[in-house]
């Protein structure tokens, strides 16, 4: 028979859940990052798309913030 899962248990898989869409945001992040880079590369538009390329930096921080919060919060339980 199978065992119930306790409650911290399920709390964990969906924690882990959560950093693992935030991993993968992360992942298509960097992708957006490479092809603004490469566009300023190819079009000689630096000036004009690195606004774009520090708004990907900044919501890489608030996401990596929010993974750390996460894991903080689950280390206290």
């Amino acid at each position: 028979m199978a065992r119930w899962k306790d409650v911290d248990e399920t709390k964990r898989e969906l924690l882990e859940a959560d950093l693992g869409r935030l991993g993968h945001a992360l992942v298509f992040l960097h992708l957006v990052l490479d092809r603004v880079r490469a566009a300023s590369i190819v079009d000689g538009q630096d000036v004009l798309l690195e606004p774009a390329v520090e708004d990907c930096r900044q919501i890489e921080r608030l996401i990596r913030e929010v993974q750390c919060s996460i894991i903080d919060k689950f280390k206290d339980q």
